[in-house]
């Protein structure tokens, strides 16, 4: 298992059930990471969560983790990235049974990844 590319955090909460067999419960847990710690990052509420607390924080005009920096064409692309790459991959696997294999699981864990190593080098715009 490649745990050198994937988020430790990650690795903590996913590769043991990845590991088991518990392909669905694995991806499950690799975004809610990710919603957890956008949630931290940006002191939201409880009522704040899901799809409406991504778009709120990566809003490309006024989100707090959005990168300003970036041209408003790449901050309305990675805000859309990250809600739909998190709609995609979670939301049907806490509404649903999703039958996946190992690769698959593993694949949606790296996005996963991949954006939460994205979310913790994001800095807070004030």
């Amino acid at each position: 298992m490649p745990e050198t590319y994937v988020h430790p955090l990650i690795v903590k909460k996913s590769f043991t059930l990845l590991n088991t067999g518990e392909f669905e419960s694995a991806v499950l847990q690799a975004f809610k990471t990710i919603e957890t710690k956008i949630r931290e990052k940006v002191n939201a509420t409880s009522e704040e969560y899901g799809i409406r607390l991504i778009r709120k924080a990566f809003h490309p005009e006024s989100g707090p983790l959005t990168d300003l920096k970036l041209p408003k064409g790449e901050r309305e692309s990675f805000c859309n990235y990250i809600a739909g790459a998190f709609r995609f991959y979670k939301n049907p696997c806490s509404h649903r049974d999703v039958e996946l294999d190992f690769s698959s699981a593993f694949d949606r864990i790296v996005v996963a990844s991949d954006l939460l190593k994205t979310i913790e080098n994001a800095t807070l715009n004030e």
